[in-house]
């Protein structure tokens, strides 16, 4: 039996259209190992070498001019880090991403016995959380259990993620109860060294896909070089795990809620 541990990051796009979303990838605890030394190895110890793959600061001047980067240079970083993403097969993509006024239709000011709504992250990653148990439920028949680490600079502290989590395990435990035994909880990043490459990667998947999905959202913004095609090799199984919370969903998640 198996322990998978999903790594996850937010971003936003801050526009009356705009939307929300949580994107990561999940693997088996045992495979994250060599996925780490590879990107060690062919993205952050490359010449020149970086501390650190982060998509906003590899884009910043700054940060190119101190660690003697060209601009072309960090192109082809970020082209190398979607490689290894590409090459590591026993790895799954997911999404899930919620329209700004469709959660102010029908969630502002409203509260839950067992999370807040006054923050869409919330629901998010509500959202990807159940996913990912589905998921793995389905595809994984080895499964023990199914931690969750996320980005640190996420809208929800630590302990806010922890009680989104032990509110699904309630939910689960009363209407799917086979899936609440794999549930498992919220891993502090800062506290796991190893952790922070996959969480590296999270944000590359999770920065191309708030890009893509403005562009889709604004078509007279012209798309980035390269975002399209590396959307193909990000996604993984072919068009990745990616769920819309609607607003039908949405209502019926505040009823059971």
């Amino acid at each position: 039996m198996s322990v998978y541990l999903a790594f996850s990051d937010e971003a936003s796009v801050n526009e009356i259209e705009g939307e929300f979303l949580v994107a990561g990838y999940i693997a088996k605890e045992t495979d994250w190992p060599e996925f780490s030394a590879a990107w060690q190895d062919r993205v952050l110890d490359a010449s020149p070498p970086i501390p650190y793959l982060h998509m906003t600061e590899i884009r910043s001047p700054k940060f190119r001019e101190k660690h003697g980067l060209t601009y072309y240079d960090s192109e082809r970083r970020v082209d190398e880090a979607v490689r290894v993403i590409y090459s590591m097969g026993p790895m799954s993509a997911f999404c899930a991403k919620l329209k700004k006024d469709v959660f102010e239709r029908v969630f502002v000011g409203k509260k839950s016995k067992h999370f807040s709504y006054r923050d869409p992250d919330y629901l998010c990653f509500l959202m990807y959380v159940m996913q990912t148990i589905f998921f793995v439920k389905h595809t994984y028949h080895d499964v023990k259990l199914l931690n969750f680490i996320a980005a640190e600079k996420q809208a929800i502290p630590h302990k806010r993620l922890k009680e989104v989590v032990e509110g699904i395990r309630q939910l689960l435990a009363e209407k799917e109860p086979e899936y609440a035994s794999i549930l498992g909880d919220v891993v502090e990043a800062s506290c796991s060294p190893e952790h922070q490459i996959p969480l590296q990667a999270a944000d590359v998947l999770c920065w191309h896909i708030q890009r893509y999905n403005f562009h889709a959202l604004k078509p007279i913004v012209r798309l980035e070089r390269g975002i399209e095609n590396r959307m193909w090799y990000l996604l993984k199984d072919r068009h990745g795990h990616t769920d819309e919370l609607d607003e039908s969903l949405l209502v019926e998640m505040g009823r059971i809620c």
